[in-house]
């Protein structure tokens, strides 16, 4: 299976990693693909996977990951482009960057907030 992942920090690479020695094709949808700790995790996961933007990795997938810290998941799906049909995984955490509180309020989640956000994706 194609996998894009955007995202490559401790969820978004921990998954691409697994899913790339279980025989997947996985491209990491990254701000800076020649980043050394993009290169790191890319030697480290092996010939299966790849970097490049958010919409190429979008591209890439028949499924999507989103594995972005909160205040950039918006911001990275506008990126991806059209996710029509696409298949979404929404691995986020709608915490604060010091995880003290929720950043959404007591009338919706996190996972609402990303399908209204993306909402042509499954």
């Amino acid at each position: 299976m194609r996998i894009g992942i955007i995202g490559s920090g401790m969820v978004g690479g921990t998954l691409g990693r697994c899913w790339v020695q279980r025989g997947h094709e996985v491209m990491f949808g990254v701000r800076d693909a020649s980043n050394p700790k993009v290169g790191a995790l890319l030697a480290e996961a092996g010939p299966n996977a790849k970097a490049g933007t958010v919409a190429e990795a979008a591209a890439h997938g028949d499924v999507i990951v989103l594995a972005t810290p909160w205040r950039a998941t918006q911001d990275a799906l506008r990126n991806a482009g059209n996710l029509t049909g696409k298949i979404l995984l929404d691995c986020t955490n709608p915490l604060k960057a010091d995880l003290s509180r929720l950043e959404v309020g007591h009338t919706t989640s996190g996972g609402e907030q990303v399908a209204a956000w993306a909402p042509r994706a499954w």
